[in-house]
């Protein structure tokens, strides 16, 4: 990752936070989400998303590979 330009570390920092809320939202019968909240979330991630689409084609290209193909071992 420390390869990416900051603004796809930034987004990939995000996407992490919004998994776990996701995941703590479904599964987490104690989770408690306020409306402030999640504005402010729903905020932040347009924000990286708008970073994101600024950052050079082939680094979005090479992040959202990453993401999609599974890692090789050996």
């Amino acid at each position: 990752m420390s390869e990416f330009p900051a603004v796809i570390r930034d987004f990939a920092k995000g996407l992490v936070r919004a998994l776990r809320n996701r995941i703590r939202a479904h599964y987490d019968p104690w989770a408690r989400f306020n409306r402030h909240g999640v504005v402010g979330d729903a905020t932040e991630a347009e924000r990286l998303i708008r970073n994101f689409m600024k950052a050079p084609r082939e680094d979005r290209l090479a992040f959202v590979t990453l993401l999609a193909l599974p890692e090789r071992k050996g």
